[in-house]
């Protein structure tokens, strides 16, 4: 069998081949971050969505029951009051304490 009349070519050929795969899988590897990341702005916006859609059906029943608010805020006639008050509104809903209620909220009783 012959021997290749430089030996060094196969060393640099393998090293190239190694480099190609590695950079291939560096690209999967962050392909796969992104779509994971679009994914979850994709449920983000669902849920957004579907918050602001009840909001407006909540905005809307509320006016069909009395379009006037009421002269004083009192816990009996703002009972149903579901909105974001938290201090830190930029949190995910699921993990805030008490998204309907502020201590600064002025009740009358």
């Amino acid at each position: 069998m012959r021997r290749p009349a430089n030996p060094g070519i196969v060393l640099v050929i393998v090293a190239a081949l190694l480099s190609l795969l590695l950079v291939l899988a560096s690209l999967f590897l962050r392909l796969s971050s992104i779509r994971r990341e679009m994914e979850r702005t994709v449920v983000e916006h669902a849920r957004a969505k579907i918050l602001a859609g009840s909001g407006v059906e909540s905005a809307l029943a509320r006016l069909r029951i009395s379009p006037l608010p009421p002269p004083v805020r009192t816990v009996a006639n703002a009972a149903d009051d579901w909105t974001c008050r938290e201090p830190n509104a930029s949190l995910d809903l699921g993990s805030l304490h008490n998204p309907s209620f502020h201590l600064g909220e002025p009740w009358a009783d």
